[in-house]
């Protein structure tokens, strides 16, 4: 998946210094509060 997100940024934005862990955060923190609030909601 660390390749996909790789390939995704130089075809996004081939002339841009846009760094993969930025673009990780970006789809990777709502998911990740997302996994938390169902987690708070299911009581486990």
């Amino acid at each position: 998946t660390v390749l996909a997100a790789d390939i995704a940024v130089r075809l996004i934005a081939p002339g841009r210094d846009l760094k993969l862990g930025v673009l990780t955060a970006l789809v990777g923190a709502p998911f990740f509060l997302h996994l938390i609030l169902k987690t708070r909601r299911e009581g486990l």
